[in-house]
C-alpha cells in the first residue's frame, strides 16, 4: 500500500477517536469484536469451515454452570455477547474492528499494525493447557486438520514453543 492511503487510514481513526482509544487500551474488548459472520463476508470459505468445525461449537457443549464459570466462559467464547459465541476468528486473528476494513486488509502490514495476529502455537496453548479436561496432552501440530480453514498452499507455523525440564 502506499504510503498515502495508510496516512488516510490513520487520519479516519484518528479522526473518530477510535485509535487513540485502541492505542490506549481503554475501550472494552466486546467493542472491539464484529464476529464471524462479518469475516465471512470476504472469507466465506473459511467461515464454512469454521461452522463445521469443533471451534464453533465450543460454547454449544458446556452446561448452565460452566456458562456462567469465566474459567470456562474464557475459552468458548470470543466475547460476551450471543453473536460472538463460540471460539471465532478474532480469538486467534485478534478483535477485527481496525483490521476488517477492505482498505486495510489489502495492505498485510498495515492489518498487522492495526491488530490482525497470525495464530501460533501459543494462540493455541492459552485455552488448550494442562489444566483443560483433555484425555491427552494436546498438540497443536496433531489437532491443526480439525480447524483447517486456510488454501492447501499455506502452512501455518504452528511449532510448540520448548518445554520445561519437567516436561510441560
Amino acid at each position: 500500500m502506499r504510503r498515502g492511503g495508510q496516512i488516510l487510514v490513520v487520519a479516519v481513526l484518528v479522526g473518530t477517536g477510535s485509535l487513540a482509544a485502541f492505542a490506549a487500551g481503554l475501550v472494552h474488548e466486546e467493542s472491539q469484536l464484529i464476529g464471524a459472520e462479518r469475516c465471512g463476508g470476504c472469507h466465506a470459505d473459511q467461515l464454512k469451515a469454521w461452522q463445521s468445525g469443533p471451534h464453533a461449537k465450543a460454547y454449544r457443549v458446556l452446561d448452565e454452570h460452566e456458562r456462567n464459570d469465566a474459567r470456562c466462559y474464557g475459552c468458548h467464547s470470543t466475547g460476551l455477547a450471543p453473536e460472538h459465541q463460540g471460539v471465532q476468528c478474532e480469538t486467534c486473528h485478534g478483535a477485527g474492528r481496525h483490521y476488517a476494513k477492505v482498505l486495510v486488509m489489502r495492505d498485510a502490514e498495515l492489518s498487522r499494525v492495526v491488530g490482525l495476529r497470525e495464530p501460533k502455537a501459543d494462540t493455541c496453548l492459552r485455552c488448550h493447557t494442562q489444566d483443560a479436561p483433555n484425555i491427552r496432552p494436546f498438540d497443536p501440530r496433531e489437532k491443526l486438520e480439525r480447524i483447517r480453514h486456510w488454501p492447501a498452499a499455506y502452512s501455518p507455523d504452528i511449532t510448540p514453543p520448548p518445554r520445561d525440564d519437567d516436561g510441560s
